[in-house]
């Protein structure tokens, strides 16, 4: 049957036979009972680890059509965040030129700031802006994005793969992906490969059962900030 595993400090969370995402997860301590002969998981205190093994299992995956899940209908929960976030996104820049998005770890950061949006157009160089934040989702509900660029663009909510625009993508073309997300702040991280001697820009789009398409406005984009 359908098995998960999932690794939190000194613990792992497994479970098998899975036939909803409100199964439990059976908890070891992997350092201490590496044979996982002791299952914590009824014990006091490991309720709240249940909870997050559940919310994080869902905020990894992404969802693949050739590989369905029965916890795929679950709608992905939302993220606690503090109450010092503000409108718009961080956005940090490296310079240079990329074959393909990369991982922004290793390279040198030559710039970054706050942007209203992620619209590629936040320097005249060539190299990668990488937008990070969260997209506020005002209802619980299904949420179709679309995504349409210049350059090459990878799009993450929390930790699971969204819209990938980078390998084979032909500037222009727009992609669609649809997700089910929980009421409240979902991560979001936009990797944009910009070139400085052309046009460049990315438009994202969402819409939901509510509402139609539209481009996604400045009022649903926050980040962290220490700054009254």
């Amino acid at each position: 049957g359908e098995m998960q595993v999932i690794r939190m400090g000194d613990f792992v969370g497994v479970r098998y036979n899975i036939k909803s995402a409100n199964d439990d997860f059976e908890i070891y301590n992997i350092m201490t009972d590496p044979q996982q002969a002791n299952n914590l998981a009824a014990r006091a205190g490991f309720q709240k680890m249940q909870l997050q093994m559940k919310a994080q299992v869902l905020q990894n995956r992404s969802i693949e059509k050739e590989a369905k899940r029965p916890y795929d209908i679950a709608p992905i929960p939302a993220t606690n965040v503090s109450a010092k976030i503000k409108n718009g996104l961080q956005w940090n820049f490296y310079k240079g030129d990329f074959p393909y998005v990369p991982s922004e770890y290793g390279l040198t950061k030559s710039g970054n700031g706050i942007s209203k949006v992620a619209d590629g157009k936040t320097k005249k160089e060539n190299g990668l802006i990488v937008y990070n934040g969260f997209i506020k989702i005002s209802n619980d509900g299904e949420y179709s994005f679309s995504l349409q660029a210049n350059g090459k663009v990878f799009l993450r909510l929390h930790d699971a793969n969204v819209l990938d625009a980078d390998f084979g993508y032909k500037p222009g073309d727009e992609l669609f992906k649809t997700v089910k997300l929980k009421e409240g702040f979902h991560p979001i991280t936009i990797y944009y490969l910009q070139n400085g001697n052309s046009d460049s820009g990315l438009t994202l789009k969402w819409k939901s059962s509510e509402a139609g398409w539209k481009t996604i406005s400045a009022e649903y984009f926050y980040h962290y900030s220490d700054k009254k």
